[in-house]
């Protein structure tokens, strides 16, 4: 029986473009598109049949610290989106490899996490659900999405991997989703934590009894579910019913047919001029400029630049978070960036000031000399 691999290829796999709430910014849906087919393109000729994206939580509590996933505030524009993204990561236009299914995630309401506290749980009215979290993802079945990840949290004080209302009635039922359902990250198993279960044995019960067709990594089901359909207290046909949904969608990605991949595919294909041509462009058109005083674009006379800032020469944070085999190394800093931009004769002075979290001795002072100087110039 041949496995489905998945793996967070959250904004790029080895290409990286930007993070998704900047390329939302571009309001380009062909581009964003294009970047989950690069995406999933790359990702596939390394063995990867399932990406955990796209993440289509509505956030609206800039303090929840997955806000850079997703696409923001709007339901229109995150369900655009998610269509988009979908598309993109579904195109699978080879014959050489398996192909790739989306993820969508996180179902549901796990971006209304009270507080912006992630993991919180969020107390959201039947009316909110439905005009603002439900959207992206009724979106996101309806362009073909192969799978859904249900959240970690809580919502209205039922954890959404053993909700049943949520994953039965309306997944199932409402939205005619008829793909696999995948957990979050050990949350069946996080019943327990919720209160919700006892112990695994009743997190397994209630997690397979709710429609979790695949416990992620906790090994709750692996445990426990033989031993609860012998004792009567699952039925078999509920196993019967998951096993034949993450069947199907391996049919579906055409596992059965292709077992191994031409190990020198993915040189043909990981980071070609094409990509990261396209990550540039991904790049200009997702920037957003708040307020310009003439500085930019840099004149051609320039004598002298101060940059300042931790930043200004960080090869790692540019990357940006759930970079997934995103590699330092292939970073242009804004340093080296400019640097290429301006003639020999410029002089470049660059102080970084601080640390992100902790200041470095006289770093803040050189800092105030270069900004200094340059108003005298």
């Amino acid at each position: 029986m041949p496995l489905i691999i998945g793996d967070d290829v959250i904004h790029g796999y080895k290409t990286i473009f930007p993070i998704p709430l900047a390329l939302s910014c571009s309001f380009d849906l062909e581009l964003i598109e294009e970047t989950c087919a690069i995406s999933s393109e790359e990702a596939s000729s390394e063995g990867i049949n399932m990406i955990f994206a796209p993440m289509i939580d509505i956030a609206r509590d800039p303090r929840w610290g997955r806000v850079a996933e997703g696409a923001g505030e709007d339901p229109y524009l995150g369900s655009e989106i998610a269509k988009a993204r979908v598309r993109g990561y579904q195109r699978n236009n080879w014959n050489d490899r398996p192909f790739v299914t989306a993820c969508a995630k996180h179902y549901i309401a796990y971006g209304a996490a009270e507080g912006g506290r992630d993991y919180n749980g969020a107390d959201v009215s039947e009316g909110t659900i439905r005009e603002v979290y439900l959207p992206p993802f009724k979106a996101a079945i309806e362009e073909g999405c192969g799978a859904i990840m249900c959240s970690f949290n809580d919502l209205n004080g039922e954890p959404l991997s053993g909700n049943e209302y949520m994953l039965r009635k309306v997944l199932r039922d409402e939205l005619n989703f008829k793909g696999v359902v995948v957990s979050d990250w050990e949350s069946v198993e996080e019943l327990i934590d919720h209160g919700f279960a006892e112990d695994k044995k009743e997190a397994a019960y209630k997690g397979i009894k709710a429609g979790v067709d695949i416990d992620m990594n906790s090994g709750t089901y692996e445990e426990n579910l033989y031993n609860l359909v012998k004792e009567g207290l699952v039925d078999e046909a509920l196993i019967d019913e998951a096993a034949e949904r993450i069947i199907a969608l391996k049919l579906a990605l055409n596992l059965f047919n292709i077992s191994e991949i031409d190990e020198k595919l993915s040189e043909k294909v990981i980071r070609n001029k094409k990509y990261i041509d396209v990550a540039l462009e991904a790049a200009r058109k997702s920037i957003v400029l708040l307020k310009n005083d003439g500085i930019l674009p840099l004149s051609k006379n320039i004598k002298s630049i101060a940059l300042i800032g931790p930043l200004v020469d960080d090869k790692v944070n540019p990357l940006g978070c759930w970079a997934c085999k995103g590699d330092p190394k292939n970073v242009v800093t804004v340093l080296e960036g400019i640097k290429s931009k301006l003639s020999e004769d410029v002089d470049i002075n660059y102080s970084k000031g601080c640390e992100i979290l902790e200041e470095i001795d006289g770093g803040i002072e050189e800092a105030k000399k270069w900004q200094r100087i340059q108003k005298l110039l």
